[in-house]
């Protein structure tokens, strides 16, 4: 058996090499061009003019909300599962309405009403479920419910317009 030695950089490449470290160079070069070329000639999707007709009306006035972040975790044990589950929430509520207001104000003075009645509210609902993704599920539906029969009032039955949980522990 013979031996090749390697070829180093100032040996020629041999005869049989040559065009296939040309054409892979070519290729390398100018493949991206020619795809860049194709694509700039490939057909333009069709615009359509929009006419009024065609436009549903937009009178529906979407109030602006703003969101109030509760300083504190609501904390609350459920001694039925033996668990205890501690959430961040975040309130969407209308901007410059009372109920923002005074929700903002119980913030403020880490008033434990507004914690009161939304443990009560996690709580009974854990109650009926020993499942926790449910649980985390329904947390925003169950809190915002709560929050809207304790704040809302004849003329804004509803002022919590959304909760989010932002952060979620169940021990």
């Amino acid at each position: 058996m013979s031996k090749t030695a390697p070829i180093s950089a100032t040996q020629e490449i041999p005869g049989t090499l040559g065009p296939l470290w040309f054409t892979m160079g070519f290729l390398a070069v100018v493949a991206p061009f020619a795809a860049l070329t194709v694509s700039a000639f490939a057909p333009v999707p069709r615009m359509y003019e929009v006419t009024d007709g065609d436009v549903a009306s937009t009178d529906l006035e979407t109030p602006e909300l703003t969101y109030i972040r509760m300083s504190l975790p609501v904390a609350t044990s459920l001694p039925k599962i033996d668990r205890f589950v501690s959430v961040m929430l975040v309130f969407a509520m209308e901007k410059g309405s009372d109920a923002a207001d005074t929700v903002d104000d119980m913030i403020i003075a880490l008033d434990t009403r507004l914690n009161a009645v939304l443990s009560e509210a996690i709580r009974d609902y854990a109650d009926t479920t020993r499942n926790q993704s449910a649980l985390l599920r329904s947390i925003p539906q169950v809190t915002r419910s709560a929050l809207n029969q304790e704040l809302g009032t004849p003329e804004e039955p509803t002022p919590v317009k959304e909760v989010l949980v932002v952060d979620f522990s169940y021990q």
